[in-house]
């Protein structure tokens, strides 16, 4: 279950037309992967991977519709472990959509599948749409992301569900030290039509940390948590428990 935003609803490919080699000839057309290793895989709060370490890796390619409007598809992978026998191992990610700027304001709009090869009854979809706007306070970057995600038929046939976030990003100035670093913070709710046999009841859970770039590599810490005790978590687990998370990534 992929985090958007790269941190929870999905970060979109805005493409934007850019000059080929030769000076004349553009393009609309935007490819881009990226690969990462994690010390956990947690999504919206909760560890996907059993407190374990995980490899991810993405694809995505865009079209510039408009100078205002693109349109973006992109795949998306991780290793999982959801301690239930091994009945599956990885989860695949496909997701499609529209994104653009209006009169400042960033919006997204699209539809995202979850695939858990082995196991096809934890497979669900989701819409999403989100808002987003940045400033420039001299040299200091804040960004704001609000969003929602909603789903016909859950994670495990688990019914309805609707996921609220907002995040809240601030670049700080180049000159402070090299390469790019950016504060992140997170916060989002989870509702569940069946909670019973999700597995938790409906949740607070939040994020915050840093992301710092640099010689191409985007390096990451981040501390997680829910409002979610261990009784209330998977039956009596600890993958809803405070935790910390080390990320080295790199866009290819």
């Amino acid at each position: 279950m992929k985090i958007i935003v790269k941190s929870a609803v999905l970060a979109a490919v805005v493409a934007s037309p850019f000059v080929l080699a030769d000076g004349h000839e553009e393009s609309r057309l935007e490819a881009s992967g990226n690969v990462a290793f994690a010390t956990d895989y947690v999504f919206r709060g909760i560890s996907q991977s059993d407190s374990r370490m995980s490899i991810q890796g993405g694809l995505d390619l865009g079209y510039a519709l408009t100078d205002s409007i693109s349109v973006y598809a992109g795949t998306w992978a991780s290793n999982v472990d959801f301690n239930d026998g091994d009945k599956t191992s990885a989860e695949f990610d496909a997701y499609a959509g529209f994104s653009g700027n209006v009169l400042g304001i960033d919006w997204d709009l699209g539809g995202l599948g979850y695939i858990y090869p082995g196991e096809h009854d934890y497979d669900y979809a989701e819409v999403y749409g989100s808002l987003g706007h940045s400033f420039d306070l001299g040299g200091v970057q804040p960004s704001v992301a609000v969003g929602v995600n909603y789903s016909p038929d859950n994670f495990g046939g688990s019914g309805d569900a609707f996921y609220g976030w907002t995040n809240i990003d601030i670049g700080l100035p180049s000159n402070w030290i090299p390469g790019d670093v950016t504060l992140n913070m997170h916060g989002g709710r989870q509702w569940i039509q069946d909670n019973a046999t999700f597995g938790t009841p409906d949740y607070w859970e939040w994020s915050a940390g840093m992301t710092y770039t640099v010689l191409g590599f985007d390096l990451g810490v981040h501390y997680h948590d829910t409002e979610l005790n261990d009784n209330e978590c998977f039956g009596g687990t600890s993958l809803c428990d405070a935790r910390v998370v080390a990320t080295v990534g790199r866009a290819l």
